[in-house]
């Protein structure tokens, strides 16, 4: 009777646990190369952990919290563009399937969460919930204006586009802030700056970059049919000419036609203007950083990866 019980417990103890991975497939499908890490924004908030100086085992449980809940994000923003490629593998949902990696990431959004509340910190939830009414309203604009077809000002593109990745990145500083002994530094224009930059420079490099292309594939922006920075720059400074939106519409994947594009956007000065104003935002982001103090490790971020425009540096921000 004890023999068979002891079998029956085995027995329920390796259904739960092939079900736990059986339910993370899409999840551990994303994480498998690291994104969480790798991506720039995921550098930079780890790196106002040098003003914060969070003591190292909070600060790592922290950041695996962190990590697994961006990448949950991914998997979301992935199945809503529905993008082929991330990091040069297929993404999740065109493996596992839309409805499964859609659970995959709110599972895995619940399980972080109840690490959140093991914290013992009744901010963090508020906290949370404040980042995500501001993530799925920024999310749900940017869905509603590439889905309705309407070419949003460069207002609202800062608005909405910028409004995902302040998001974000205040939520991660909130939470180490509050297990640092500074909790008088302000950070927020500095996270503006940053964000800001992040969102264009992806933009950028999704149209400009050969190395991104092999990741994302060849201008991906669009096949979805996404209203860009440069592609909103290129629309408003060009009334009369209506190619860009004619391609855009067709939510094409042929690559010529995309080359087309590329050289309007290079021909209507899209690209110039769009590094004129990542370079203002990274000089402005620099001036704001020096004001709040050294920081080698941003400094070194800006010197790798914000410094050169050109470079081929892969920004999955």
């Amino acid at each position: 009777m004890i023999e068979q019980e002891a079998d029956e417990s085995f027995h329920k103890k390796k259904i739960y646990r092939d079900e736990y991975e059986v339910l993370l497939l899409p999840f551990s499908h994303i994480t498998q190369k690291g994104f969480e890490r790798k991506s720039v924004s995921a550098r930079m908030w780890r790196a106002f952990n040098h003003w914060l100086n969070v003591p190292r085992d909070k600060f790592k449980q922290i950041a695996s919290v962190l990590e697994r809940m961006f990448s949950a994000a991914l998997l979301t923003d992935d199945a809503e563009d529905d993008s082929e490629l991330r990091g040069g593998i297929p993404t999740a949902h065109l493996i596992y399937g839309t409805a499964r990696t859609f659970n995959a990431a709110n599972y895995v959004t619940f399980i972080e969460v109840k690490k959140l509340l093991d914290l013992q910190e009744p901010k963090v939830i508020d906290y949370f919930v404040e980042v995500g009414l501001e993530l799925f309203r920024s999310q749900g604009m940017d869905i509603y204006y590439r889905d309705q077809f309407i070419c949003p000002t460069e207002n609202d593109y800062i608005e909405f586009a910028g409004g995902k990745f302040i998001s974000i990145f205040t939520f991660s500083v909130q939470l180490l802030q509050l297990f640092s002994d500074n909790k008088a530094t302000d950070f927020s224009l500095l996270i503006q700056k940053l964000s800001l930059f992040c969102q264009i420079y992806n933009d950028y490099l999704s149209l400009h970059s050969k190395k991104y292309s092999t990741l994302k594939t060849f201008c991906d922006d669009v096949t979805e049919g996404k209203f860009s920075f440069p592609i909103i720059h290129a629309i408003q400074s060009q009334p009369n000419d209506d190619q860009i939106l004619n391609i855009l519409r067709q939510k094409t994947t042929d690559i010529e036609i995309k080359k087309r594009f590329v050289s309007l956007l290079e021909k209507f000065g899209s690209f110039e203007y769009t590094r004129k104003t990542l370079e203002k935002l990274r000089d402005e982001a620099i001036d704001e950083m020096n004001k709040i103090g050294k920081n080698p490790r941003m400094e070194e971020i800006f010197k790798i990866v914000l410094n050169d425009l050109e470079s081929e540096v892969y920004c999955d921000c």
